[in-house]
C-alpha cells in the first residue's frame, strides 16, 4: 500500500456533511490536503492563496469530479476550520481507481513540471484529459502492460528506463534512447512465441533494436499489474515522471482498467524467463517485400534464437540496454 493511500485509510468519516471532510497534509506538500468526505470517498483538497485566480470550470466525469475555489470545511487533528479550496473529488467506488485517483492527483499537482500554483486552471484541464481516458476503450492488454512494467521494475536504472518510455502507446516501440529502440514482447504460454511488426524488427538505419521477451503466466498467488504499478511509480526521479505513468497506464487500459489493475502474473516465471535479443535475428525470409507492401505482421518463435549475454550487452555500448539489464547482472560501466 502507498503512503497516500495509507494516510486516507487513516482518516475518519467527517460526522457533518455538506462540503465538510476530514484531512492530513500531503508530506512535502502542506497546501495539499488527503481528504475523506462525509460519504466516505477519498478526494484531495488545494488550499488556495487569496490572491490566485484560476480560469477553471467545474468538471463532472464518472470518476472525477472537481470544484475550483470553494469554501469548504476542514477537520483536522480535531480542530475544524474553513477554507477556499479546489476539490478533486474521486467518483469511483472502485478501491483500485480510488487508489488510482489520489496517487494521480497527488503527482499532478506536486509536480514541478505541472506547477499547479502557476496556473491551476492547466491542472484540472491535464486530471480531466487523465480521467476521460478511462472512460474510453483501452488500447493495451494488461498482460502486455505488466511485462513492459516488470522490465521497468527489474532493470538496473529503472528511473532512465523511465525517461525513455513511450507517452504514446500507439508508438512502435516501447523505449526510445537515441537511435536505440526496445520492444517488449511476453507470451502466457512456455513457448517464446510472438507477434511482430516487420517494420519493428527489420528498421531503417541508423535504428538499432532489440527486443525484451519473457512469460507473463497468470497465476493466483503472483503480483498484481496494480500493485506493479505503485512500484513502479517509487522508482520515479521526480513527480512529473510518476505522473507519466499514470497517463501511460490510463491510457492503455482504459475502461478496462479495474479488472486490469486486479490481474496477477508469476513474478518467478516472468524473471526466469526475461531475456535481450536482436531485432534482425527474429526469424524473416531472407529478402525484405517490395516497398509497397506495408503493414506485414506475423508470428515468430525465437526458441533457437540465441540471446544476448554479459558480453554482448558489454560490446554494443548501447545506454538504453545498459538501463534495461537486469539489477545484479547488468554489464559494467
Amino acid at each position: 500500500m502507498n503512503e497516500i493511500l495509507r494516510l486516507f485509510e487513516h482518516l475518519e468519516i467527517p460526522s457533518f456533511g455538506g462540503n465538510t471532510y476530514s484531512v492530513t497534509p500531503v508530506p512535502g506538500a502542506p497546501s495539499l490536503l488527503i481528504a475523506k468526505s462525509s460519504d466516505g470517498a477519498p478526494a484531495v483538497l488545494h488550499v488556495l492563496d487569496a490572491e490566485v485566480r484560476t480560469s477553471a470550470a467545474p468538471i463532472r466525469l464518472r470518476h472525477l469530479a472537481v470544484q475550483p475555489r470553494v469554501r469548504a470545511r476542514i477537520r483536522q487533528k480535531r480542530e475544524t476550520s474553513e477554507s477556499k479550496v479546489t476539490v478533486y473529488q474521486c467518483q469511483a467506488h472502485d478501491p483500485a481507481l480510488q487508489s488510482y485517483f489520489l496517487t494521480a492527483v497527488v503527482s499532478a499537482l506536486t509536480s514541478d513540471a505541472l506547477a499547479a500554483d502557476a496556473e491551476p486552471g492547466a491542472v484540472v484541464r491535464l486530471l480531466a484529459e487523465l480521467f476521460r481516458s478511462l472512460e474510453t476503450k483501452g488500447r493495451s492488454t494488461a498482460q502486455g502492460l505488466w511485462a513492459v512494467l516488470f522490465v521497468i521494475q527489474e532493470s538496473t536504472k529503472p528511473a532512465a528506463l523511465l525517461s525513455a518510455w513511450h507517452e504514446d502507446v500507439n508508438e512502435r516501440y516501447d523505449f526510445s534512447w537515441g537511435a536505440d529502440r526496445l520492444e517488449v514482447k511476453s507470451t502466457g504460454r512456455l513457448e517464446r512465441e510472438h507477434h511482430f511488426a516487420l517494420e519493428q524488427v527489420r528498421p531503417h538505419p541508423p535504428l538499432r533494436v532489440w527486443i525484451a521477451s519473457l512469460f507473463a503466466v497468470r497465476s493466483t498467488g503472483g503480483t498484481s499489474l496494480g500493485e506493479l504499478v505503485e512500484a513502479v511509480r517509487v522508482r520515479a526521479a521526480s513527480p512529473r515522471e510518476a505522473f507519466k505513468v499514470d497517463e501511460i497506464v490510463a491510457r492503455a487500459l482504459g475502461d478496462s482498467m479495474p479488472d486490469a489493475l486486479d490481474a496477477r502474473y508469476d513474478v518467478d516465471v516472468a524473471r526466469s524467463s526475461l531475456r535481450f535479443f536482436r531485432a534482425e535475428d527474429v526469424p524473416w525470409y531472407e529478402e525484405l517485400p517490395p516497398s509497397a507492401v506495408r503493414n506485414i505482421r506475423f508470428e515468430a518463435t525465437l526458441n533457437e534464437i540465441a540471446a544476448l549475454d554479459r558480453g554482448a550487452v558489454e560490446e554494443l555500448s548501447s545506454d538504453l540496454l545498459r538501463a534495461a539489464s537486469r539489477r545484479g547482472e547488468a554489464p559494467a560501466p
